[in-house]
């Protein structure tokens, strides 16, 4: 159940790192950052809809631009909203870093530390698995999302994380890496399969990108060029309300928020049969990259309302809504 509105802020799509499966391109050569006017008009207008509503924020890499983030974190503090915060954990590698961190997020709903065999190169998984620890420690609540890749040995990854009990292991959360953003230069057999139908609860955030556009998922949806269906204007002209009301109304984000984008793909027909689609259509995101082309919206609405009872039906089991 999703009762309050979940919004997501992209600080910066800068990162102190280039890794090989990033779905954002995000590098150090990556300079972009959020307006601060823009994200205090944002925050206020988040305060107004629901006082009650959660603001996570991401980046590319947020403790990369730790100025903002802070200057991010005291405006939601001002506002009494609640944030989460999602990093890729570089500065755990230092111990006395990992500990000025945490303690400068004691009021954090939830912490999420990426992982993954490409972060490893730079940001040891045991690193990782203390900065869980002591967060936990502290009464943080963090989890760990560690993006695999097909092969990958779930025990083996717990082990090398130094994660021991129950707890700790329950907050290792898995995800197949998908074939979008720079990771679309990888190997085809790296990608994993996802389950055939999976709502996808990142189309339950509404999400600010750092160039100020809003989007109806923390995913592909804000790196697909043009105009699409989960693209709701910018913040410099539109106001937060009618992008949360267009958001509601939209068709085809509510069928990919409850059905799964890949089986809305399947309904579609848009999935060709070629590699290239195959490979996309294994993901949430390959496959919503697909629902979102130009030349597929005609076919993407009109599945979608073909099942418009289906959909309605399961919104009301899962989220207490329609």
């Amino acid at each position: 159940m999703f009762e309050n509105l979940r919004v997501g802020v992209q600080l910066t799509e800068s990162c102190d790192l280039a890794c090989q499966h990033c779905s954002t391109n995000s590098s150090p050569k990556v300079t972009t950052k959020l307006d601060r006017g823009y994200l205090k008009a944002v925050l206020e207008q988040v305060k107004e809809i629901d006082p009650l509503a959660e603001v996570g924020f991401t980046g590319g890499e947020v403790f990369y631009v730790r100025d903002l983030l802070y200057y991010a974190i005291g405006l939601v503090r001002d506002l009494g909203l609640a944030y989460s915060v999602t990093t890729n954990g570089t500065w755990s590698v230092d111990s006395t870093e990992r500990q000025q961190v945490l303690h400068s997020i004691l009021d954090v709903r939830k912490l999420g530390i990426s992982a993954d065999v490409y972060h490893a190169t730079a940001v040891p998984r045991r690193a990782i698995g203390r900065a869980l620890q002591e967060a936990r420690e502290l009464g943080i609540d963090a989890v760990i999302r560690y993006t695999y890749t097909e092969g990958e040995e779930f025990e083996e990854i717990l082990k090398e994380l130094g994660l021991g009990t129950d707890d700790e292991r329950m907050r290792v959360h898995f995800s197949g890496v998908m074939r979008v953003g720079r990771a679309t230069k990888l190997k085809p057999g790296v990608f994993p399969m996802f389950p055939e139908r999976e709502p996808c609860l990142a189309a339950s955030t509404l999400m600010i990108r750092s160039t100020g556009g809003i989007f109806g998922c923390c995913g592909e949806s804000m790196y697909v060029r043009g105009p699409h269906d989960l693209r709701f204007g910018h913040v410099k002209n539109t106001p937060l309300k009618d992008a949360v009301d267009a958001r509601s109304n939209s068709r085809v984000l509510q069928t990919i928020r409850t059905i799964g984008a890949r089986q809305l793909a399947v309904q579609s027909g848009v999935i060709r049969d070629d590699p290239d689609d195959e490979v996309l259509a294994r993901s949430p995101c390959g496959s919503c990259h697909l629902l979102l082309q130009e030349e597929n919206k005609s076919k993407v609405n009109a599945a979608a309302e073909r099942i418009r009872d289906q959909v309605d039906t399961l919104r009301a089991l899962y989220y207490g809504e329609v």
